[in-house]
């Protein structure tokens, strides 16, 4: 359930800088990250029991289990079952907003070349990147030259 809030916040957080910048790198990574969590609530949809969710095959397991409580079993199978639909109404919700945003992608002339494009410009530019490009060809003209980068 965390991950499932945590991508929540990350989609918000990237939600509002695609619709105000139009930029393909920032709707690149929103659908990228709204797909993850598309398919984390298609899973706690279905409630499969590897992944210790409660939905609707959780819920039908339940119900048809001869063991404990049979009264138990009934009553917390059906709650289980319930929140198996209310995940699939949230992945339907989700698949909804997912083909609305991406008709917004398509009116905006953003493509995924475009998104690499702006990657690597806002890359190259931050200092961060720079240094840790430096260090690391640094690194290999030092290990050549001493024999190291031999394969």
């Amino acid at each position: 359930m965390s991950i499932f809030i945590s991508i929540s916040k990350l989609n918000r957080a990237f939600c509002y800088p695609v619709h105000r910048s139009d930029s393909s790198m920032n709707f690149f990574i929103f659908f990228a990250i709204f797909s993850v969590q598309c398919g984390v609530t298609i899973v706690q949809c279905l409630g499969i029991n590897a992944c210790g969710t409660a939905g609707i095959i959780n819920g039908l397991t339940l119900l048809a289990s001869q063991e404990g409580n049979r009264a138990t079993n009934i009553g917390v199978g059906i709650f289980m079952i319930a929140i198996g639909v209310l995940f699939a109404t949230l992945a339907l919700v989700d698949f909804i907003m997912l083909i609305r945003i991406h008709r917004i992608y398509r009116t905006t002339g953003a493509s995924f070349a475009k998104a690499q494009q702006e990657f690597a410009v806002t890359s190259l530019k931050n200092p961060v990147v720079q240094q840790v490009a430096v260090d690391a060809a640094g690194r290999a003209a030092q290990d050549a030259w001493a024999g190291r980068g031999q394969f």
